[in-house]
Formats: structure tokens, sequence, C-alpha cells
């Protein structure tokens, strides 16, 4: 099992060990019979390709540059999704203050690996992570993957998807593998 790494400039060196003390060491991971797997492991990600793909890519992060990105991946809850081969293939990250209130962003599958449900899959895989479980309320801002949300089917009657509100209560925890137990 990997530690948490300390880093000292932004305060996360008492999280971190806040975390240890309580037990908390591992990092989550999860495996598909196809060979993807998903990781909150920032040492798995290839943070170059997230940055570009983004910077590239992305409607909504056109020209951000690799530094605001990795700034943007150091304060957040990160999930990378992996080929069979190790490759990423998807990212997203989470901004949350791990007691109430989490908004999924930075949502992404490659274009080659589109039509797999590894979208889908990665968000409900993050959604076990303990960080997550037990809030009150998590967002999704979106005006092209609402099905991505893999509970958009019990959104709130009254919430529009394009809305800037677009939100719905935190799911309920289903059982997950942490990498070492």
């Amino acid at each position: 099992a990997r530690v948490h790494e300390e880093r000292h400039r932004d305060g996360r060196e008492r999280v971190d060990a806040e975390r240890r003390r309580r037990g908390y060491v591992r990092r989550m991971r999860f495996t598909r019979p196809d060979g993807h797997w998903v990781s909150d492991d920032p040492a798995d990600f290839d943070l170059d390709y997230v940055a570009t793909w983004l910077a590239e890519e992305s409607y909504w992060a056109q020209g951000r540059s690799a530094e605001t990105q990795r700034r943007a991946i150091e304060g957040s809850l990160n999930f990378g999704v992996f080929g069979p081969d190790g490759v990423q293939v998807g990212f997203c990250r989470y901004v949350t203050d791990r007691a109430t209130f989490a908004w999924l962003c930075d949502v992404f599958i490659d274009e080659a690996h589109r039509g797999k449900g590894l979208s889908v899959w990665m968000i409900e895989c993050s959604q076990q992570h303990p960080d997550l479980t037990g809030l009150k309320r998590q967002v999704l801002v979106t005006s092209s993957a609402l099905t991505a949300w893999p509970l958009a089917a019990r959104a709130e009657p009254a919430l529009k998807p394009n809305h800037p509100n677009h939100s719905r209560p935190a799911p309920s925890t289903t059982k997950g593998t942490l990498c070492g137990s």
C-alpha cells in the first residue's frame, strides 16, 4: 500500500497524517473483466496526457495550461481509467471538502475508447471512495454528458441538465475493493 504524499505548502500534510492515523493509507483500484481499471493513485496518472486532452479536446478547458491543471489536480480527489495495457484513457476529478459537498468535473474518456461504458463505470467506482461516501450533495454541471452520471435516472424532476445548479443527492455506498485489502 502506498502512503499519501505529504505536501507541506498546501496543508495536505495534516489531512494525510490524520488519514494515516485513522488507518486510511490504501488506494482504490477496480478492474473489469476486459482488463480496464480505475485508480485514485496519482502515481498512476499521466498528467501530460490529462492536461493535453483537457486543453485541446474539451470544450470547457480549452487552452488551460499544464501548470493550472497540475494545481487543480493537486487540490482535488482524482480518478483515472486505464486500458488493459496500462495506458490512461480517461479521467475525472472531484473538488470537495470531503465532508458535505463534491463537484464532479473534468470528466472525459478518450474518443478511441468511448462506447464501452467506461465513464459510467469510472464514476461508479469513484463513488465508493471513503471521502465521497456520506456527502450530502454532489454536483455535475454539463452540457453534453448527462448520461455519464450514473444517477441521472434519480435526478430531482425540477433539475434541468444544463442548469448551473444541476445537482443531486449523494448516492448510497456500494461494495468495492481497495488495493492491498
